[in-house]
């Protein structure tokens, strides 16, 4: 269940990225993102994202022992290895850095200990 709800972390924090940074996002004139107005795109998500939330919740609190501060730490390092891979991608901006870096290297650790300690 776990993996489960890491996967459903996975695909909520890709979500709120979108409703997020979307508004940033230059699309070419003839795409199919060009013509999405970014407060509909947010309303059209707020549903799968609460969905997505409410399992990654329940299937990790049961994955770590029914511990909500191991659940926190997860849902934050999974966060920080979500956003700067789509900020790169869809954005164009460097998640190499020194300090980008650093930090989803502490986030992997953090995940690390939660999931094996």
């Amino acid at each position: 269940m776990f993996w489960l709800g890491i996967l459903c972390f996975l695909c909520l924090h890709s979500c709120v990225w979108m409703t997020t940074n979307f508004q940033f996002m230059d699309a070419a004139e003839d795409s199919f993102f060009a013509n999405v107005n970014p407060f509909w795109l947010m309303i059209a998500l707020s549903i799968p994202t609460s969905i997505f939330g409410y399992y990654a919740h329940k299937f990790c609190f049961e994955g770590l022992g029914e511990s909500a501060w191991a659940l926190k730490f997860v849902a934050m390092g999974v966060s920080y290895i979500v956003f700067p891979i789509m900020t790169w991608i869809l954005l164009g901006e460097s998640m190499f850095t020194p300090k980008v870096l650093v930090s989803i290297f502490l986030s992997a650790i953090i995940l690390w200990i939660q999931v094996n300690w």
